[in-house]
Parts: structure tokens; sequence; C-alpha cells
């Protein structure tokens, strides 16, 4: 049966699932790996913080930033992601 002949519909009001700051840096980290790299070299803690609080915790967001500032330190020729002061 498909969700249509249920009548049922996903809530568009429900908020996402939010990470804890622990969560989110573990996340950041584990996306780096997966790439080969050294995710608490190129993501220290200070920066993790920053990006969870900037995303408020939302894990899509906190990949998009995440990969926004890599980026950006990339550009810069940075050794990792500080957070902005």
């Amino acid at each position: 049966m498909s969700e249509l002949s249920l009548g049922l519909r996903a809530d568009p009001f429900v908020p996402p699932a939010t990470l804890s700051a622990k969560e989110a840096s573990r996340l950041i980290r584990r996306r780096i790996r997966a790439c080969n790299g050294d995710g608490g070299l190129l993501f220290p803690i200070d920066a993790c913080d920053a990006i969870h609080a900037a995303a408020n915790g939302v894990p899509d967001a906190v990949l998009m930033l995440a990969g926004r500032a890599l980026a950006i330190a990339a550009a810069d020729k940075a050794r990792c992601v500080t957070p902005p002061t």
C-alpha cells in the first residue's frame, strides 16, 4: 500500500533531529576519515564547535558548513579549518 492510500502524510512542521556538539564533531571527522583524511588534524575541536553552533546541530547543515569551511581553508592554503575570530 502506498502512503497516499493509507491517508498518511509527513508532517512538515516536525523539526529535524539535532546533534550535540560532540556528535557533530564525530560526524565531521568520520566523513573526513572516509576520504582517507585526518579529521582531527583538519577540524580541531573549536572549529567543530563553531560549525555545530552555526548549524544549530542539524546534521545536513553541519556537513554543508564543514564542506564550505574546508574549501575556504584549502583556498587559503591553511593546514586546518579555523573558526572565525
